[in-house]
Formats: structure tokens, C-alpha cells, sequence
């Protein structure tokens, strides 16, 4: 039996429902959804079947297939497909300090005090070192 064709493979990675490129109206349905979730004060995170997208790639791929004047354009019909996800990304700064959340924690403090007592050493020599 003979080896399955390139054509044979694609055939059967498109009925899985998998793709390496996405059309030009996929890229102006997430401009339009990124755009509205903006406007609400929202950030958002895209992932095309399970794999997310960098917003490096986001930006460049939404430059590249929806024109200036289609992303200022507001259309109510723009809804993402079954295999576009969005959401919201975790918080990464939420103003907490990382001394705060580390301060009970013994080998948190058991280093602070090695570092102190290494700087008072080291302070304490240079004096010496100084003097003579």
C-alpha cells in the first residue's frame, strides 16, 4: 500500500478541524472583539483551538489582515469562531510585595539575617582593613 499524500493529510487535518493559518475574517472578528473588550477596560488573551497567542503574533497577524479602516469600523455581527477563545489574564502585579508574602516564612528570615550578618562582617573588616 502506498504512503499517504501531502494532499491526503491535509484532507484529514482540515476534517480534525486543525489549520496552520487562519483566514482574513478570523484575525477582523478578534480585532473587533480585542477593540470592544478595550473599551470596556478589559485586557484579553486569545487562543485558537486550545493553543495560545502571543500578543506579539495578535498584533502583527490583526496589522497584516484587517485594514485601518475596518478596526475602526463597529459591527455587532462580529462573533468569534467555536475554535477562537478569549479571556481575561490573571493579574500579573496585583501591588503586593514579594517581602510581604515571604515575611513568616523561617527560611525567608533565616537568609535576611545571614545576608545582615554577612554585610556587618564585611562592614566591620573594611574598618579594620582601614585603620591599619
Amino acid at each position: 500500500m502506498a504512503a499517504p499524500s501531502g494532499n491526503q493529510y491535509n484532507r484529514k487535518l482540515a476534517s480534525w478541524g486543525i489549520r496552520k493559518y487562519f483566514s482574513g475574517s478570523d484575525w477582523a472578528s478578534v480585532s473587533s472583539v480585542k477593540r470592544k473588550r478595550s473599551q470596556e477596560g478589559k485586557d484579553s488573551d486569545f487562543a485558537f483551538y486550545g493553543r495560545k497567542i502571543t500578543r506579539q503574533k495578535l498584533e502583527k497577524e490583526i496589522a497584516r489582515h484587517v485594514p485601518l479602516s475596518r478596526s475602526w469600523c463597529s459591527s455587532e455581527k462580529d462573533v468569534l469562531p467555536d475554535y477562537i477563545t478569549v479571556s481575561t489574564p490573571l493579574a500579573e502585579s496585583m501591588g503586593i510585595s514579594r517581602k510581604f508574602l515571604l515575611r513568616n516564612l523561617p527560611w525567608y528570615d533565616y537568609t535576611q539575617e545571614i545576608q545582615a550578618l554577612g554585610k556587618s562582617l564585611a562592614a566591620t573588616y573594611n574598618l579594620f582593613r582601614t585603620a591599619l
